[in-house]
């Protein structure tokens, strides 16, 4: 990963030479130099760019271009105070000392949350990466704003060694999510993992996980045909403001180991965190009652007898809202339930049918042929390994 920042020595000159070291990066750290460029081309700054430049130390331009600002890895400046020059950093995941701007991720967190919460959820997942701080902000502004509401908070931070890790890794997590859980991931990348995992698996998103990322990449959020909802965060923002704190460096103020953190935007809201909240009132009781009753036998009559209303109407504000009709949406359920004692128990097939709305072993062989290709106990081999490694509260 690339770490950037603002640097140039002290000037006089009412307009210096700009000058863009290693300038290539992620979506986030492209935008906060876009933002910086532009607000250095209302400065009268002039702009050069040198993506191949790897110590500015040792690539001094002040005779050739005169003073000169520039931008460049933190890789290569890991002193930053000995090039001789102030610097300021526009990277998160920092920590050189110097004056520096980013991102409040606490508040990334909280505001996560509060989307969530307003899905009407009870249950909440984090799931982050072990080695970046900005997981670990996040995940404290997440579980403090739900704990302080009482809501069941888990979490995990991954430690992958390679992609196919990774997604095993996620594969795995999601395989053990209790239905109905919202899900907040660290950045879209992960979240968008999360949601093919979930498709892989026969999870619905977002009415059994709903998944939010961070970032508002668009290059992962449009993938899914529901959109992926996400934090949008104030990159431009950050990287104007990184460019008036070093023009007031090289003008001579003293800041260099201030900090400012920018709060996020708002949320991207898209299908995936869009749950039933404002469906007609009886499609709402119609699947709230199959959600709570599927694993009793439950009919579609005692779904129309207890919402109400026509089998027609059962049927299509239950189209309008989940896709499919009443009579799969039990099916699902059905083989949520379990799938999911078939990974984490021992109990006989025929037990388990029964405590999943199963009239006998037969149907739920039937079922699972059917709708998955494999038989229960088949089932049972291929996850058995998944549940070996334990979700944890906090950061695992």
């Amino acid at each position: 990963m690339m770490n950037f920042q603002l640097g140039g020595p002290i000037h006089r000159s009412s307009r210096p030479h700009v000058r863009l070291l290693g300038v290539e990066g992620n979506r986030g750290l492209s935008e906060r130099l876009l933002g910086a460029i532009q607000h250095a081309h209302t400065l009268g700054w002039r702009l050069f760019r040198d993506d191949f430049v790897s110590d500015p130390r040792s690539e001094r331009t002040d005779g050739a271009l005169g003073d000169c600002v520039s931008l460049a890895r933190s890789t290569t400046l890991s002193h930053p105070l000995d090039v001789g020059f102030p610097v300021v950093d526009l990277n998160d995941e920092s920590a050189l000392g110097v004056a520096q701007v980013r991102v409040n991720q606490v508040a990334v967190g909280e505001i996560a949350a509060s989307h969530l919460r307003a899905t009407g959820l009870q249950q909440y997942f984090f799931l982050g990466l072990a080695t970046r701080r900005t997981s670990q902000e996040q995940l404290l502004g997440f579980s403090r704003r739900l704990e302080r509401a009482q809501l069941s908070v888990t979490s995990r931070l991954l430690e992958p060694t390679s992609a196919v890790d990774l997604n095993a890794a996620i594969h795995s997590t999601v395989a053990r999510l209790p239905a109905f859980t919202g899900v907040f991931c660290a950045n879209d990348q992960l979240a968008l993992t999360v949601v093919r995992a979930c498709e892989s698996l026969g999870r619905s998103v977002p009415l059994d996980i709903a998944v939010l990322g961070c970032g508002n990449d668009a290059w992962h959020c449009a993938f899914p045909a529901m959109g992926i909802s996400s934090v949008m965060l104030p990159h431009a923002a950050v990287g104007a403001l990184a460019a008036k704190m070093l023009a007031r460096l090289l003008q001579g103020e003293r800041i260099a180991t201030q900090l400012e953190q920018l709060p996020p935007l708002e949320v991207a809201a898209r299908g995936s965190t869009l749950t039933f909240a404002d469906a007609p009132a009886s499609a709402v009781r119609a699947i709230a009652f199959m959600r709570e009753n599927a694993y009793r036998g439950i009919r579609v009559q005692d779904v129309t007898d207890y919402a109400k209303i026509s089998r027609r109407s059962l049927e299509n504000h239950v189209r309008a809202v989940l896709g499919h009709s009443p009579h799969t949406e039990i099916v699902r359920l059905r083989l949520l339930r379990a799938s999911s004692l078939l990974e984490s128990t021992s109990l006989p097939l025929l037990e388990i049918a029964r405590a999943s709305g199963f009239s006998d072993g037969r149907q739920m062989s039937e079922t699972f042929a059917r709708e998955l290709s494999v038989t229960p106990s088949g089932y049972r081999r291929r996850h058995r390994k998944a549940s070996a490694t334990p979700l944890s509260r906090g950061n695992s």
